[in-house]
């Protein structure tokens, strides 16, 4: 049996301040447990997670550092300082919980020699299986945006630039007319670009491309239920916990190749595409490509509805627990 205890620290009167000094008083609370492993999780450089790793391992504790891929650094001087900030970690951590294939490979690059174990991020994919949702509600929306059986695309998440929206929107308005005559563009989400965003889209396409605006975690799984493809055209993400949700609700995945969870979960061919990111005329090939492919988008669905297995919580809750009885 393995007991453990998860900490939050509360915000300091500095944080307030100084929105990315993330430090808390109430790390000093933490000294005094005993654990016979501790995994810190944020960023490596805070000083509540240099003072969490240095202490525990000081202590004599395990200590992993959960983290997602380091951001790549093409100046030689800008590296260095990060091998700098990176020592409390390499030197206080007996190994590393890394979210993804992606942020084990950063690690390493960065002379990270120690045990890696991939952990990444996860959900109950029970949310989003159209058999345990609400029928009602899906048939709701179902005949709002796909009375005439229309393909639906979706996307989710925040309008900012990293998201990269716009690259969305260009590639949907640059696909040929007769190809997007049945087709649906719902984009999940809110945020700073919106109305930027709204601008871009052109007059014969207001009533093809539908902001659906911030929309609570309850109803969200709806939205997946209805649509045929998922598309997530990401600058830059960590990892990206939308595609867990893709493969949960069985869609084929249009992602990035910046897209870590793209990266390590989409097989191209198999469950979806990957595009060079802001290659707007690639996605767009491969958008045609899925709505003219009625039999491949089938056959994609039909993988991740078996793939989703290896995705769920319960399955790498398992491999974790696995991981600390052997590492203790």
């Amino acid at each position: 049996r393995t007991n453990y205890t998860t900490i939050f620290l509360t915000t300091s009167l500095i944080n307030r301040y100084w929105k990315t000094f993330y430090f808390s008083f109430s790390i000093v609370r933490t000294f005094f447990l005993k654990a016979d492993f501790v995994v810190v999780g944020g960023s490596y450089f805070v000083p509540n997670a240099v003072l969490a790793m240095i202490v525990s391992r000081f202590k004599g504790a395990q200590v992993a550092f959960f983290g997602e891929a380091l951001y790549p650094t093409p100046s030689s001087i800008k590296r260095a300082f990060k091998r700098i900030a990176l020592l409390p970690l390499t030197l206080s951590c007996h190994s590393l919980i890394a979210v993804g294939q992606k942020s084990k490979a950063s690690f390493r690059s960065y002379g990270f020699t120690k045990p890696i174990i991939i952990i990444p991020y996860n959900i109950n994919i029970d949310l989003f299986d159209k058999a345990k949702i609400d029928a009602a509600k899906t048939a709701e929306l179902k005949q709002k945006y796909k009375s005439h059986d229309e393909i639906i695309l979706l996307t989710s998440g925040a309008l900012i630039a990293r998201k990269a929206i716009d690259v969305l929107i260009t590639a949907f308005q640059s696909i040929p007319p007769e190809t997007i005559e049945r087709t649906k563009l719902l984009i999940l989400g809110n945020g700073a670009l919106k109305n930027t965003l709204q601008d871009m889209v052109l007059p014969d396409y207001k009533d093809k491309i539908i902001f659906l605006g911030f929309q609570t975690k309850n109803i969200i799984p709806h939205y997946f239920a209805i649509a045929d493809i998922f598309i997530f055209p990401s600058r830059y993400d960590g990892w990206g916990v939308v595609t867990n949700e893709a493969i949960a609700a069985d869609l084929p995945i249009i992602a990035s190749n910046q897209v870590s969870s793209a990266n390590d979960w989409v097989m191209p061919g198999q469950n979806g595409f990957l595009f060079d990111k802001d290659d707007y005329a690639t996605l767009a090939l491969k958008i045609a490509e899925l709505i003219n492919n009625n039999e491949l988008r089938q056959a994609m669905s039909r993988y991740n509805s078996i793939f989703k297995k290896q995705t769920h919580s319960t399955y790498y809750a398992n491999l974790l627990l696995n991981w600390f009885q052997s590492e203790m």
